[in-house]
């Protein structure tokens, strides 16, 4: 039965002005039919889906869509970056770091989203406590970043408890083209907390330099995106964490990325009697088509009893499209589970997971290690787990379920040898490389916190021991330590390099207190069809930003203005300047200020 739901245009309601999470004023939810919502006032007009939008969950609903119609508005967005401080004043213009506002959420609602020139609002240094006056959770608006001075400077946190629902820190409904960066989430009293979520899509986010940690986390996860679509995220660490349930939900993924990132000390205490389902992972990625997941730790990691701990695998195992799993550089330690395996890698026929440089160590299931579903390929990994009777399982096929699994593993290092490797079916296969090794002394130290931790011993069998040829295996520059990958001409097996030294790269975007031009690599890279691109002031001045393509003709120019201070990021869409899409291939695009110029490659891919 289709709900009649009429708003009276001639007496008219009026809403406008609401917080919590976006749409904040208006949310129509699987209704089967077309609104018009007939209004008074509204905060903003036309207003966008960030105040009044619809969430449509079934496919059979996407044809429905609401008009809005809007006598007045109650105020206008403002066109400018915004500062916010803890010792900020909401009566302030908020334009500049003099003069901040206090509320991180109101400077959201003033800001005005803009697709050509992302916006950002930058956190000041200090703690953003809810009972001091912010308004959690902040609802994110596409185009629109929100920026920290720095997880070791900003903090969100609340000492308020909610007897009510899942409170949130960050809400990103429907967000497009953010960079989120720079803060630590924190509570000081446990709460059921739910601090980074997204029911829904979320494309082109950049999230780096974020740190949610000590949290009670409420059963349906401290960290989620619903259908991530080119998500990069760098340097976040998710630590001490207690839920019900889940740690960290990523469903239906689409070309996105986690790297240089930390999952720690994280415990569940999933309780069911259901003989077949034991709860969903604590930590699981489902991709539809790519992922990498790159130079991460995922450690000390528990259960109640058998409830499954780790995944990475095929959003939909009945695909015949390639999806395509890069796991590089991480180390899995110190996760326990009764389940059958502490950490599950899934894959198809028609797809493949590559495993490289990984180490896993001390890892306990009832079965094995790790457990293996369709096409796996690994190379330079070492398997040593002590506590469990097998290394690695190999899971059947189940008819309509999920295929054989086939294994090719070379050049590591497997306890046990290839009986390490536990085939339970003559229908999977596995082919098992000359180069692999089970014997020698492995690490420096066992011992946790120790700065040789799972580093590799002097003569391990391990040194320039991995793959002649590394070209094909993605591998960053840079091994779990941050020290260069390769070392003595040959690579290492395990996610670090023996007497390597530090990697430093000329483009590191993390760069301390800056006194000139800073222009970032466009993420995503390589892009179809929209990207953005970042660059850092540090002072106000004039910025002209062009694009270029190989020939060296100007395509477009999307910055050539005055800019303040900060960090400033723009979308291109892949247009030229008669908004015209350009062709598959190599551009340049060039940020230049009255004291610096700087250019940076990037790659259209259609």
């Amino acid at each position: 039965m289709i709900p009649s739901i009429v708003f009276d245009p001639a007496n008219r309601c009026s809403v406008y002005e609401n917080y919590g999470a976006a749409p904040v004023d208006i949310a129509v939810f699987d209704i089967p039919a077309n609104l018009t919502i007939h209004l008074n006032k509204a905060t903003i007009s036309p207003p966008s889906t960030f105040y009044i939008g619809r969430h449509n969950n079934l496919s059979s609903l996407q044809q429905y869509h609401d008009t809005a119609v809007v006598q007045q508005a109650h105020r206008t967005e403002i066109n400018r970056d915004f500062y916010v401080s803890p010792n900020g004043d909401d009566n302030n213009s908020g334009i500049s770091p003099d003069e901040p506002m206090r509320t991180i959420t109101r400077a959201m609602h003033l800001i005005a989203s803009d697709s050509l020139e992302v916006k950002t609002i930058h956190l000041l240094t200090g703690v953003y406590e809810e009972a001091e006056g912010q308004i959690y959770p902040i609802p994110i608006k596409s185009y629109t970043n929100l920026v920290g001075a720095g997880s070791d400077l900003v903090t969100l946190t609340s000492s308020v408890v909610c007897t009510l629902g899942y409170p949130r820190f960050i809400n990103a409904i429907k967000a497009r083209h953010n960079t989120i960066c720079g803060f630590t989430i924190t509570e000081s009293v446990p709460s059921n907390r739910r601090p980074y979520t997204n029911p829904s899509t979320q494309d082109n986010l950049y999230l780096n330099d974020v740190v949610i940690s000590d949290i009670q986390a409420c059963e349906y996860s401290a960290f989620m995106i619903s259908v991530p679509r080119n998500v990069e995220i760098n340097k976040l660490v998710i630590k001490n964490i207690t839920t019900p349930h889940i740690v960290v939900d990523f469903n239906k993924v689409h070309d996105s990325k986690i790297s240089n990132s930390t999952f720690t000390n994280i415990h569940s205490t999933y309780v069911t009697d259901d003989p077949f389902f034991r709860g969903s992972a604590v930590i699981s990625f489902r991709v539809v088509d790519s992922f990498t997941f790159e130079n991460n730790e995922v450690s000390n990691m528990s259960v109640y009893y058998d409830q499954p701990t780790f995944a990475i695998s095929l959003w939909n195992p009945r695909t015949t499209e390639a999806v395509d799993i890069r796991v590089n550089n991480c180390l899995f330690d110190n996760i326990r589970t009764n389940d059958d395996r502490a950490a599950l890698f899934g894959s198809n026929d028609y797809s493949n997971v590559e495993i490289s440089n990984c180490t896993f160590y001390n890892n306990y299931g009832s079965v094995a290690a790790v457990g293996l579903i369709g096409n796996i390929r690994m190379r330079n990994n070492i398997f040593f787990n002590p506590v469990a009777d097998h290394e690695i399982v190999m899971y059947p096929p189940i008819s309509g379920q999920q295929d054989p699994c086939n294994l090719d593993i070379d050049y590591s290092y497997i306890r046990g040898g290839e009986e390490g490797i536990y085939n339970v079916s003559t229908f999977n296969t596995l082919s098992y490389g000359e180069q692999n090794l089970s014997a020698g002394s492995l690490f420096a130290d066992t011992n946790a916190g120790n700065v040789e931790y799972l580093r590799l011993a002097p003569g391990s069998p391990c040194i320039d021991a991995g793959t002649p040829d590394i070209s094909l295996l993605g591998l960053p520059p840079y091994d779990l330590a941050g020290n260069q990958r390769v070392w003595n001409g040959i690579i290492d097996m395990g996610a670090y390099e023996y007497g390597s030294q530090p990697w430093v790269s000329i483009d590191d975007p993390e760069l301390p207190a800056i006194d000139h031009l800073v222009l970032r690599q466009n993420y995503p890279n390589p892009f179809n069809p929209t990207t953005t691109i970042a660059y850092s002031l540090p002072e106000a001045s004039k910025v002209r930003l062009d694009i270029y393509n190989v020939k060296g003709q100007l395509i477009k120019t999307l910055v050539n203005a005055e800019m303040p201070a900060g960090l400033h990021s723009v979308v291109w869409n892949g247009r030229d300047m008669n908004n015209k899409a350009v062709a598959s291939g190599v551009y340049f695009y060039r940020v230049s200020s009255p004291k610096n110029t700087q250019t940076k490659r990037m790659l259209l891919m259609k």
